[in-house]
């Protein structure tokens, strides 16, 4: 390298490092105040004997953060460093990506190398485009020699070895070594994608490949070579996976596929689009699976133990599948499962319980023979379509907990009859589809449902367990029973819904009308000292009347238009009069105003003797108002006559009450919303109908999972309804962002396709 080119290394990489530093900071300053938190949390739920633990592990971080953060930063300057001689990354290039590692038997050494390694694959995943472009900008400022996959020092693995070796002095066991690493990693996550601008925006301004492009190239194949042969590219994270109609497979060599090294990629490269028919993509998606199931098979180096009995085991005779399924048979007590469907709460089986299965079968097939590895791939995958199933955030507990029972039949179908993977139609698959998508609508957290709902779930899974026969044909007659009750049910509820909703909506149109009727009669009022007496008079009976007047006939029509001129007339007639003219127009209005008042009055439901001594006291004030005409006149009068309207004024102080509160009818300005809040007000603006909200507590109740039924734009009012389609209550935009930014509530979202199809695309790309 010329002298020229080593200066143009050395200051672009300290000027790269400086980036890198800075982020250090930011990460780790936001990470170690969500580890106190998450270790608070622990604190709460580990058994006393264990809480020290936990509270001795808090004090030595907080004693020792300086230290910690000096380690880390130290491993990215040295990152820098070993990229400036030339020698980083290229010992794990060819290692293969343990996080997407479907068998459900995991070592301990195992969980802890993917408890650091998956974040950067993760990370790698989800900004695949910037990595590309600054991999390809830091080749040329490395001479041009084409970095490692691991080589890049703002790479994502760098990070992840970095709070690795900052973890070493703690001598952390498994668990809080992964408890530590889910809590670094969407911290991580989170500031690369700022780090990734910066960088190649400096690259680029030093005029280093300004014009480089990223670019997916679809490469079309057909099923049986989709995967084997790798793309150009890959596209989608798993986050936007969620949300599209098919997916594209997350790659775990995502910067090397960037870079076109034309190496065959594990069975996930496999680019699946969603231009293809839907049998053709069901196929390519259990085929990338599969591929990366035997995949990961053969690349985990076995123990010692391990490798003898997979030895002994290579000579034997292959267990055929029926032999697999009379195992299971025998092996599981049905009377129990049974027994615990019966119950009022029921208890989940557990990931552990799916993790045993395929050792337990082996156990019991004894030594002559051993488990087809198809049979062991097909074990592993029902065993994670069940542990997706308890995880997922859509579905309710009470439904999760009977749902795990089906494992065990859906096991002995997947051995029975392989094709339930590649079909979506397959009847046991849309079965589970189904029981899924009505427990997750209709079904609350407490398994609390409207028509039995709940009860007909259950019904349906004991049905399966109990099934001894292995007749694939009793899932056509489930489905069959369970689409009849869905459609029904469906119906009900959608009835109850649209009354619910229709309700709301009269509500709001007559909220939105008194609250017009009052803002039209405040502004009249215009901050005018009146007595208590008037005031209550036209804010309460007369607005009562002017809401319905606006109802029935509208803000056009002459009706409206009298009522607000009577208002001021109202408000004319309590001034003094001082000449002639208003004197006379006074006297000849008087009778007609309170005669109009009296009688719109009678057909309201307001208190009429109080009603009468409104009007009273309002006639009162009009004559005194006519008495002001002249001093004289006044002076004159009979001190008898004007003492008792005196006192029916001086009395009108007993209105002077807040029936009819401002703040109700007034909305919030949001002009004194703080940044947090607009966002998620803004939000909530453009959600859909059916979105549901977990709310810690709302109303009494805990865990609590209400769906948006409908929502006032103008008033930004929203209608909450429960899992049963009942109104649960009318509530703000400003009230569900507060409780969101307290994180007492929570926005549930994911993917609307099928339960069967989601687990499967999230177990190919995780």
């Amino acid at each position: 390298m010329t002298l020229n080119k080593r200066t143009a290394l050395d200051r672009h990489s300290s000027n790269l490092q400086s980036l890198a530093l800075d982020l250090s900071f930011s990460v780790l300053d936001e990470f170690f105040l969500r580890l106190d938190e998450r270790l608070m949390e622990e604190f709460e739920a580990v058994t006393h004997q264990q809480q020290w633990q936990v509270m001795s592990l808090a004090r030595t971080i907080q004693s020792d953060k300086a230290k910690l953060s000096q380690l880390f930063e130290n491993e990215i300057m040295d990152g820098f460093v070993q990229f400036r001689l030339g020698r980083l990354g290229g010992a794990n290039t060819q290692a293969e990506d343990q996080s997407i590692c479907l068998s459900l038997i995991a070592t301990e050494e195992l969980e802890r190398d993917l408890a650091l390694t998956s974040l950067a694959r993760r990370a790698e995943t989800q900004y695949m485009e910037s990595l590309f472009s600054l991999n390809q900008r830091l080749a040329v400022v490395n001479g041009g020699k084409k970095l490692a996959e691991d080589g890049n020092p703002l790479g994502p693995a760098q990070f992840s070895a970095a709070l690795g070796h900052m973890l070493v002095p703690l001598e952390l066991d498994t668990k809080y070594l992964v408890l530590f690493s889910r809590v670094f990693e969407p911290v991580l996550i989170q500031q690369l994608e700022s780090l990734y601008e910066k960088s190649n925006g400096y690259l680029i301004e030093a005029g280093i490949l300004p014009n480089l492009r990223y670019e997916i190239s679809k490469v079309k194949q057909s099923p049986t070579s989709a995967a084997s042969t790798a793309p150009d590219s890959v596209c989608a994270s798993p986050a936007q996976v969620a949300n599209k109609p098919a997916p594209a497979a997350a790659v775990s060599s995502a910067a090397s596929a960037a870079q076109s090294d034309n190496k065959p990629g594990p069975a996930n490269d496999a680019l699946l689009s969603s231009d293809i028919g839907d049998a053709d993509y069901q196929h390519r998606m259990f085929d990338a699976i599969r591929q990366l199931q035997n995949q990961t098979a053969g690349s985990v180096t076995p123990t010692l133990a391990e490798g003898n009995e997979a030895l002994l085991l290579s000579g034997l005779a292959v267990a055929p599948s029926s032999k697999l399924v009379s195992v299971i048979d025998a092996s599981t007590d049905t009377g129990h499962h049974v027994d615990a469907l019966e119950a009022e709460h029921v208890n989940p089986l557990t990931v552990e319980h799916y993790q045993t299965v395929a050792r337990q079968i082996q156990e019991q097939i004894g030594q002559e023979h051993r488990i087809d590895s198809n049979d062991r791939n097909a074990i592993d995958l029902v065993g994670l379509i069940f542990e997706y199933m308890l995880g997922d955030d859509l579905l309710p507990d009470s439904l999760k907990a009977v749902l795990s029972y089906l494992h065990t039949p859906f096991l002995k179908i997947a051995l029975l009859d392989p094709v339930f993977f590649e079909q979506a139609d397959h009847p046991a698959r849309q079965l589970l589809n189904l029981l899924a998508e009505t427990g997750r609508r209709w079904v609350n957290s407490d398994g609390d449902s409207q028509f039995k709902i709940f009860p007909k779930i259950k019904a349906i899974v004991r049905r399966a367990v109990m099934d001894a026969g292995h007749d694939l044909a009793l899932y056509d007659e489930l489905l069959l029973e369970m689409q009849q009750f869905y459609s029904k049910i469906k119906h009900k509820i959608e009835l109850l819904e649209k009354r619910a909703q229709e309700k709301a909506q009269g509500e709001e149109r007559l909220r939105e009308s008194k609250r017009r009727v009052y803002r039209e009669i405040k502004r009249r009022i215009d901050q005018r000292p009146l007595p208590p007496a008037v005031t209550v008079l036209l804010l309460h009976p007369w607005a009562d009347f002017m809401t319905f007047e606006l109802l029935r006939f509208g803000e056009a029509s002459k009706q409206w238009r009298h009522g607000l001129q009577l208002v001021e007339d109202v408000l004319w007639s309590l001034r003094p009069k001082t000449d002639d003219d208003a004197r006379s127009r006074l006297i000849l209005m008087q009778p007609i105003l309170l005669a109009e008042l009296k009688e719109a009055i009678k057909s309201i439901s307001f208190n009429q003797p109080k009603a009468l001594k409104l009007l009273a006291i309002l006639e009162d004030l009009q004559n005194q108002a006519l008495a002001a005409y002249s001093v004289a006149a006044a002076q004159s009068s009979s001190v008898a006559a004007i003492s008792p309207m005196k006192s029916r004024i001086a009395g009108s102080e007993e209105f002077n009450e807040k029936a009819y509160p401002e703040e109700v009818f007034d909305d919030q300005d949001e002009s004194l919303f703080n940044a947090a809040e607009k966002e998620i007000v803004e939000h909530l603006k453009h959600i859909d109908f059916g979105t549901q909200f977990e709310f810690d507590e709302y109303q009494g109740k805990s865990n609590q999972r209400l769906r948006v039924a409908w929502y006032n734009l103008k008033t930004m009012r929203y209608m909450l309804v429960d899992n049963a389609g009942r109104k649960v209550k009318m509530t703000s935009a400003i009230d569900i962002a507060r409780l969101i930014l307290a994180s007492h509530a929570r926005m549930i979202s994911g993917s609307t396709k099928p339960f069967c199809e989601t687990a499967l695309e999230n177990i190919l790309i995780r």
